[in-house]
């Protein structure tokens, strides 16, 4: 089953699907209870659709500027962080990788980069 179609099939229905750590949050109406159970048994591929992957995310985001130098150093400065937020405070990885994807947004309009105009 398609984690998507599956999720689309429950938004359609009424439902609200979150993840909370490893467990699916459902909520809706009793009547489409069918899905519930569908999405209970493609628990794991739902949660990986759900799961953000920050790394991912920010590389796209720089993958967007043109200038390879202000993509190598928007790069650096993200691993760095995200290798500070993890080893040095103690953030387990997916947060330090949320925290350092928030300061890579912060520095990009720290520095007044267009990304309106930034093309692929």
């Amino acid at each position: 089953m398609d984690a998507l179609t599956l999720l689309r099939e429950a938004e359609a229905a009424g439902l609200s699907v979150e993840i909370q750590g490893d467990k699916l949050i459902v909520e809706g109406p009793r009547a489409a209870e069918p899905i519930v159970h569908r999405l209970a048994e493609h628990k794991r591929v739902i949660l990986r659709a759900l799961q953000p992957d920050w790394a991912s995310d920010a590389r796209k985001v720089i993958a967007q500027f043109d200038d390879p130098d202000l993509r190598s150093d928007l790069l650096s400065r993200y691993e760095e962080t995200a290798a500070q937020l993890e080893h040095d405070q103690g953030n387990e990885r997916a947060k330090a990788e949320m925290l350092a994807f928030g300061e890579l947004l912060a520095e990009i309009l720290r520095r007044g980069i267009d990304v309106k105009t930034a093309t692929r």
